[in-house]
């Protein structure tokens, strides 16, 4: 299924035109509050990819939809040294250039037929990213490209939502479980973990709680109309938020997925 009328190319260059986190986190909820959802973020990311046990010191990454580089940070901040930041929006790769003069860059669509002369990498991380693709067609092809670039037994670690039905807006499908675990089966990835990033920071798509569709309701709809209640509700959230996602399994809303090709 394709979305015809819109068009990522344009959207991500002027979402890019900023380059807080607003830019690349829930746009409408404000950057008080996108701060507080992107340090739950980096706890997450953290704790998951430090538990793989992986000599991140020799490891070449390559992070696809580098937006404001919030995760060439993290991955820098764990040790890498060999790092490529990619992204098919030039106002991203011209602030990442500036910001990270250590990590490579690359202009990239991973959503189209790519040439044979990139290299192979040992990760691949793709971090709210992928549900960004609207077109079912080049979902595959990126899955399939990101199988290319990487090594045998490579790490491709990635986040999705999982809902148990698909749901489509203009500029983000959340493919239900079943269609991605097919697609990583198809290109021969085995999946090794699955772990929540949010319960009560983003919405619940993956839950029929009506308390807690009912809780997302009243906040992002009191943070949207005032943005300055972040400053109050992201510290106020956090500290439960992290007792949730680090000592759990599974949960509501979006989730990271650790496989391996194979």
């Amino acid at each position: 299924m394709t979305n015809k009328n819109f068009n990522a190319t344009a959207y991500w260059q002027e979402r890019h035109q900023k380059t807080d986190l607003s830019t690349v986190g829930y746009i409408g909820l404000g950057l008080p509050f996108n701060y507080w959802m992107y340090r739950v973020r980096e706890k997450v990311f953290n704790k998951i990819v430090l538990s793989e046990e992986v000599d991140l010191k020799k490891v070449k990454v390559l992070d696809i939809g580098s937006g404001s580089g919030f995760y060439i940070k993290g991955w820098q901040n764990l040790g890498v040294k060999n790092i490529t930041a990619s992204d098919f929006s030039p106002n991203a790769l011209k602030q990442i250039k500036k910001t990270f003069r250590n990590a490579k860059t690359l202009e990239l669509d991973i959503t189209t037929p790519l040439p044979n002369n990139l290299g192979k990498f040992d990760i691949i991380s793709a971090f709210d990213i992928l549900y960004h693709i609207v077109d079912d067609k080049k979902y595959n092809q990126a899955i399939k490209n990101i199988r290319k670039l990487l090594k045998p037994n490579g790490i491709f670690i990635f986040s999705e939502n999982l809902p148990l039905k698909t749901q489509r807006a203009r500029h983000q499908v959340s493919r239900d479980q079943k269609t991605i675990f097919s697609l990583l089966d198809k290109f021969r990835f085995k999946i090794k973990k699955i772990r929540p990033v949010f319960f009560l920071m983003n919405a619940p798509l993956c839950s029929t709680n009506l308390l807690s569709r009912f809780h997302w309701f009243i906040l992002v709809n009191s943070l949207i109309k005032l943005n300055f209640l972040g400053y109050i509700l992201g510290p106020l959230l956090y500290p439960f938020e992290l007792l949730l996602t680090l000592n759990s399994q599974t949960g509501p809303s979006t989730k990271i997925i650790v496989s391996k090709r194979y």
